[in-house]
């Protein structure tokens, strides 16, 4: 009588697919990162999350790009889109009459590129002013050091179609301000939005 054969090996697991591995880790490290550069506003293309036209003033801080944080925090706004289509047309920020409304904690970093849209057809600034409830031009200069170019004369020639400029300044005081557009006459054609410094919230 023949002697059983000895029961056979255990199959190893299947091993897996290395290539499957770092695919998924490349995907979870480049969402991790497009995640955190939309939400801290380095991503290009405008602002992340722009409500267009909200023009609100504040009220909800959750509706406003910033949402009340304490940043630091980095802006891109965009003057003049679609300007080229004829009277009147282009006087907005990233396309929007108002445009997108900022709400920060005071106290925030705040870094803005500004930059003139290339079919915008004229010049265009960007500067924030105290909100007096007139639309008219503010000579008395940024509301906070460095939001907009020093010099009066500077901000009413504007920047040129293509170019940018970048401010780096601190909401250094609450309050409810404008950035607007200082070229005679856009500001009271709509060229502006809001830009709140709300008080740090309870933690």
């Amino acid at each position: 009588m023949a002697a059983p054969s000895p029961p056979a090996p255990p199959k190893a697991p299947p091993r897996p697919n290395t290539f499957l591995i770092a695919l998924v880790v490349v995907a979870v490290v480049v969402a991790s990162v497009v995640g955190y550069l939309g939400i801290s506003g380095k991503l290009g293309g405008g602002i992340p999350g722009t409500k267009p036209g909200s023009g609100s003033s504040g009220a909800n801080p959750a509706l406003c790009e910033g949402k009340g944080g304490t940043g630091p925090f980095f802006f891109s706004f965009v003057g003049g889109v679609g300007g080229t289509g004829g009277a009147n047309s282009g006087l907005n920020f990233n396309g929007s009459s108002p445009g997108p409304c900022v709400d920060v904690a005071v106290g925030s970093s705040v870094t803005v590129n500004f930059t003139v849209a290339s079919d915008a057809g004229m010049n265009h600034s960007w500067t924030v002013v105290n909100y007096t409830g007139a639309t008219s031009i503010a000579t008395e200069g940024p509301a906070f050091p460095g939001a907009g170019l020093s010099a009066l004369s500077e901000r009413q020639n504007g920047t040129a179609p293509g170019r940018s400029n970048e401010f780096e300044f601190t909401a250094e005081r609450t309050g409810s301000f404008r950035y607007i557009c200082e070229m005679p006459g856009h500001y009271a054609a709509g060229m502006w939005g809001w830009f709140n410094v709300t008080a740090v919230g309870a933690t």
